[in-house]
């Protein structure tokens, strides 16, 4: 999708400019700046994105639909004489899994669907690009392991999981039901051959991505070691204290 595309193609603009920002002579303030508006950029382009295939969805004109389809391939029509060279490659056998299709007049209950699917997956980025927004504008502030953080963090992953589940989840049912609306014809007439079996068949299929879910543990992960080493920090400093004291 569209959406996933643009996001994971800013989320890795800003790691790149993190990582290259760190390292290099350039101050790191302002590295942390840019990344705070790529941030809010990738929030504002999910919102827009999702809105315009939402948008796309209600007006029910033609809207752009990302389907499953029984696996499918056009056969070949002896009886027309088509016969294709030139390739350099041999085509052994290939098949069709999904397409993309423009559609009028579905349902009400499958595009509710497929709008809770595109709610679902823009909630992960707009989520992860507000939560990097936050963390950046708390480092500007000093404030780079504030308390607070800690609860953005689970929030941003709980969000980044639930969403990297049900969006899809909830688009492949829409997306089945799309499919069997749109090709599930009762009747086909054609001359001297069987059109049906040049058609591709309405199918069943979710396509779960795991890079939701191993980002949302990579947060876990990263937001509870800084717990832990705010935790280890704060008992060394009270130890010290404590010596300090007797001397």
């Amino acid at each position: 999708m569209v959406i996933g595309g643009l996001f994971l193609g800013v989320i890795t603009l800003v790691l790149t400019l993190l990582v290259l920002g760190l390292s290099s002579p350039w101050p790191a303030e302002r590295t942390v700046r840019w990344i705070a508006r790529l941030s809010l950029v990738a929030a504002i382009g999910t919102v827009v994105l999702v809105g315009y295939e939402i948008i796309d969805l209600l007006l029910g004109v033609q809207s752009r639909v990302h389907i499953p389809v029984m696996d499918f391939w056009p056969a070949n029509l002896p009886e027309y004489g088509l016969e294709f060279t030139g390739a350099p490659a041999t085509l052994d056998s290939a098949t069709i899994s999904s397409a993309d299709i423009q559609v009028t007049g579905l349902s009400w209950s499958t595009t509710l669907l497929l709008v809770a699917g595109l709610l679902g997956n823009g909630l992960g980025a707009f989520t992860v690009a507000l939560g990097m927004r936050r963390l950046a504008l708390k480092i500007n502030a000093g404030e780079p392991f504030a308390a607070s953080l800690r609860r953005t963090g689970r929030w941003v992953a709980t969000l980044l999981l639930a969403s990297s589940i049900l969006g899809p989840l909830l688009y492949g049912i829409g997306a089945a039901r799309a499919s069997e609306e749109a090709l599930k014809f009762t009747g086909c007439s054609a001359t001297n051959i069987s059109c049906m079996d040049y058609l591709p068949q309405p199918g069943m299929g979710i396509e779960f991505s795991f890079a939701g879910l191993m980002s949302a543990m990579g947060i876990l992960l990263v937001v509870e070691l800084v717990a832990i080493g705010m935790q280890k920090n704060a008992e060394n400093l009270a130890l010290k204290n404590d010596l300090d004291g007797l001397v």
